[in-house]
C-alpha cells in the first residue's frame, strides 16, 4: 500500500519521506504521513475478528455482487467451495461484520443454520471428511461499515460523477463481505460476478472473462486462478475508460489494463512509458511477474494513496513512485505475502525498497537523497521495532517510520552487507521457494533463505534491526601526528535502553587538500580505533564525512579528538616471538626512517620500511628464520636512533 506522491496532502497510511527534491526531480519524495484520527477510527471499529476455523481449508469461492456507486449498499452470494483437514468437522467459521445481514445460508440447495454474533459468522454444516470436496452458499446484504483506511467507500470523479471502492487491508475485507482474515491460508482462485448499472465498470482481480447485460444492468466477471490473500482481493466501481497496453515481459506479453477516470486519461496515457519501464525492470531483476498469464494493471480511486490490490493494484494517480511501489507488491505481498501482520515490513519494506532501487536504476544521480529520506524519518524517534509485537493497533502494522522507511533501510544494510550477487540471489530465491512462492512467509525463512545463499550468519544483524529498537549513535573524532599518522574513533551509543551495541560497517571518507581516501571501520562494540598512515604533510587539515552515500541507519557526530596517550618507550610484542613482530612506538615521534634487525655481535641481518597497521602498532614480517636467542631492532630516526632487544626462538 502506498500514498500518491504526486498530491502534498496528508495520507491515511505510509512512510514519512522528507522534503521534495529539486523541482527537476520526476518524482517526488515527501509526504506520506499516517494521519492519526485515520488510526483511532479504525482502533474503534476493530473487534475480535480474524476468526479462523483450523480444520478448514477454502479452496475456491464465486462472489457475486450488485453495487451502484450512487447506494452505499452491497448486495452479494459467495459461495464457497472447501474441505475439512485432517478431522471431521461440522462447523464452518467467517468473520463477517454485524452491520451486514444474512438472508439464507445453503449446501447443495438446502439451508442451513448458523450464528452471527460478535462480527463472526458460524454455519453447521453436514458432518464433513477430509476427502470431500463441499461447497456453502451465503446470501447476504446491508450496508457496509467503512474502519481501517476505508474498507468500503465512495466518493466522485473530478467531474463529480459518482464512485465505489474497497479497501480491505488489514482486516476490513468482513465489513462487505463473509471472509476469513487469516494471513496464513489463500484462497487458491477466485471469480467475482459484479453487477452495476449501465455506464459503469468494475475493476478485479486475473483476467475479464465477460461482460453482459442483465436486470437493468452489467455484469463484469473477472477470474483469478492464482493464490491470493483476502486482503487483496479488490473492486472499484466508476465511469471508467479502459486503457490498455502490451508489455514484453522474459516469459510473456503481459496485457497492462488501466481503468481511470475521463478526466485523467492523457494522464495516464503519458504514464505508459514509466509504467512499461518498471514492469521490465522488476521482471527482469527478480523472478518473472507472477501473474503473466493474466494482467497487470491499475483501478483509479478516491484515496490519497495506493493499494496492492492482486493484478490490479487501486491508485490515486499515475505518480512514478507511487506505481513503482504498488508494482513491487505484486512480488513482495502479493506473490509472496507477509505471513503475520507482525512481518509486514516483508510487505511494505520490500516494496519502499524496490521504489528506491528502481529511483537507483533510472535516476541515480537522485538514489542518495532518497536514502537520506529514509534515514531522516528513521531518526525522527528514538525507538520503535521493524517487527510489529502488537497487531492489535493498525498504526503500529502501518507505522511509516518503522514498516516502511526503517524497513527499506534495513534491506539496503543487508545488500551492502552481503553484496549484490548474493542479495538479490537470496530474493529471488526467496520468491521460488516452495511452501513460500504463491504463499505466505515469516521473517524466519527469509533470515533462512538470506544465510543459506550468503553464507554468511546474519541472526545478530536481524537482532539488531528488526527484532531490536533504535539506532546507533556514532562519535568520530581524529587525532594527528607527524609523517601523516592519524588515529580514528568511532565511539556508539544505542538510541534506546537495553539495545546496542550495533554491529555496523561505517564508510569514512577522508580528505586533504591534495588527496582523498574511503576508508571502512567495522564497528561491533560500543568504540573502536583505527590508526592510518596518509601521504599528507603535518600541515594539511584532513576532512571526514562519515557514511558519505548514506547507506546507514545511524546518527553521526564529528567531534574533537580526546588526547591519545603514546606509547612512552619502543616496546616489542611478542617478546618472545616466534616470527611476526609488532613494535609500539611513541607516535608524537612520528615514524623512523628504516628499521634494521641486528643480532647480538653487532651484524646487522634485515631492514625493514617501517608499515603502520590499523592498531597503531609498527608491523614487522616474519624474517627469514634466525637461530632462537636474543636480537636487536634499531630504529633509525634523522637526528637520533632508538634501540631495543627481544628474544626470539625458532621452532
Amino acid at each position: 500500500m502506498d500514498s500518491s506522491r504526486s498530491y502534498y496532502t496528508l495520507c491515511l497510511l505510509y512512510l514519512l519521506l522528507a522534503a521534495p527534491l529539486m523541482a527537476q526531480t520526476p518524482y517526488n519524495l515527501d509526504i506520506f504521513k499516517l494521519a492519526t484520527q485515520e488510526k483511532k477510527n479504525f482502533s474503534g471499529n476493530f473487534s475480535a475478528l480474524q476468526n479462523t476455523s483450523p480444520f478448514i481449508d477454502l479452496i475456491y469461492a464465486r462472489a457475486e455482487w450488485q453495487l451502484n456507486p450512487s447506494i452505499r449498499y452491497i448486495q452479494g452470494k459467495v459461495t464457497y467451495y472447501f474441505k475439512a483437514l485432517h478431522f471431521q468437522t461440522d462447523t464452518l467459521s467467517f468473520d463477517l461484520n454485524n452491520a451486514l445481514q444474512i438472508d439464507s445460508i445453503s449446501q447443495d440447495n438446502v439451508p442451513i443454520t448458523y450464528t452471527h454474533t460478535n462480527n463472526v459468522l458460524k454455519i453447521s454444516t453436514r458432518l464433513l471428511s477430509p476427502e470431500n470436496i463441499d461447497s456453502v452458499s451465503i446470501c447476504y446484504q446491508g450496508i457496509p461499515p467503512n474502519s481501517g483506511f476505508g474498507s468500503f467507500s465512495q466518493g466522485q470523479t473530478p467531474g463529480g460523477l459518482p464512485v465505489m471502492w474497497t479497501l480491505s487491508e488489514p482486516y476490513g475485507a468482513a465489513d462487505w463481505w463473509p471472509t476469513r482474515l487469516n494471513l496464513g491460508e489463500k484462497l487458491d482462485s477466485i471469480d467475482m460476478i459484479i453487477h452495476t448499472p449501465v455506464g459503469f465498470l468494475a475493476s478485479g482481480n486475473g483476467i475479464l472473462a465477460t461482460t453482459y447485460s442483465g436486470n437493468n444492468g452489467i455484469y463484469h466477471h473477472w477470474k483469478h486462478r492464482h493464490p491470493i490473500a483476502t486482503y487483496l482481493i479488490g473492486t472499484s466501481i466508476a465511469p471508467f475508460i479502459a486503457l490498455t497496453n502490451l508489455v514484453q515481459l522474459r516469459t510473456a506479453l503481459l496485457p497492462v489494463v488501466n481503468y481511470v477516470y475521463p478526466e485523467n486519461e492523457q494522464q495516464w496515457r503519458d504514464a505508459a512509458q514509466y509504467e512499461r519501464q518498471m514492469l521490465q525492470f522488476y521482471d527482469s531483476l527478480l523472478i518473472p511477474y507472477p501473474f503473466s498469464d493474466e494482467k497487470y494493471g491499475h483501478a483509479q480511486f478516491g484515496w490519497g494513496g495506493g493499494m496492492e490490490h492482486q493484478t490490479m493494484s487501486s491508485m490515486s494517480d499515475p505518480g512514478e513512485g507511487l506505481m513503482a511501489h504498488e508494482l513491487a507488491h505484486q512480488w513482495f505481498g502479493n506473490h509472496v505475502t507477509c505471513g503475520s501482520w507482525s512481518d509486514i515490513w516483508l510487505n511494505e519494506g520490500f516494496a519502499t525498497y524496490f521504489t528506491g532501487v528502481y529511483y537507483e536504476r533510472f535516476f541515480p544521480q537522485d538514489f542518495k537523497a532518497w536514502k537520506q529520506a529514509q534515514t531522516s524519518n528513521i531518526l525522527q524517534q528514538a525507538g520503535g521495532s521493524v517487527f510489529v509485537y502488537d497487531t492489535s493497533q493498525v498504526g503500529q502494522i502501518f507505522d511509516g517510520r518503522l514498516s516502511y522507511a526503517k524497513g527499506a533501510m534495513v534491506l539496503h544494510m543487508l545488500r551492502k552487507q552481503i553484496g549484490d550477487n548474493a542479495f538479490f540471489g537470496s530474493l529471488r530465491h526467496y520468491l521460488s521457494t516452495d511452501g513460500i512462492a504463491g504463499a505466505s512467509a515469516r521473517t524466519s525463512d527469509l533470515i533462512h533463505i538470506l544465510e543459506e545463499q550468503s553464507g554468511q550468519s546474519l541472526q545478530n544483524f536481524f537482532d539488531d534491526w528488526i527484532f531490536g529498537q533504535g539506532y546507533p549513535k556514532i562519535t568520530v573524532s581524529q587525532q594527528r601526528f607527524p609523517d601523516g599518522i592519524i588515529s580514528i574513533n568511532c565511539a556508539q551509543t544505542a538510541s534506546m535502553p537495553n539495545n546496542g551495541p550495533y554491529q555496523v560497517r561505517i564508510p569514512l571518507y577522508l580528505k586533504w587538500p591534495s588527496g582523498d581516501t574511503l576508508i571502512h571501520i567495522q564497528l561491533n562494540d560500543e568504540s573502536s580505533n583505527t590508526w592510518l598512515q596518509l601521504p599528507i604533510s603535518n600541515t594539511e587539515i584532513i576532512s571526514i564525512t562519515p557514511d558519505p552515500e548514506s547507506d546507514l541507519i545511524a546518527l553521526f557526530e564529528l567531534v574533537e579528538g580526546d588526547p591519545i596517550a603514546p606509547h612512552p618507550e619502543f616496546t616489542v610484542v611478542p617478546n618472545p616471538s616466534t616470527g611476526e613482530l609488532f613494535i609500539q612506538f611513541p607516535h608524537y615521534t612520528g615514524l623512523p626512517n628504516q628499521v634494521e634487525l641486528f643480532n647480538l655481535t653487532g651484524q646487522s641481518i634485515l631492514t625493514y620500511p617501517p608499515v603502520l597497521n590499523s592498531d597503531g602498532l609498527l608491523q614487522i614480517m616474519p624474517f627469514q628464520k634466525p637461530s632462537s636467542g636474543a636480537y636487536f631492532l634499531r630504529f633509525h630516526y634523522d637526528s637520533h636512533k632508538e634501540v631495543v632487544r627481544f628474544m626470539f626462538i625458532s621452532h
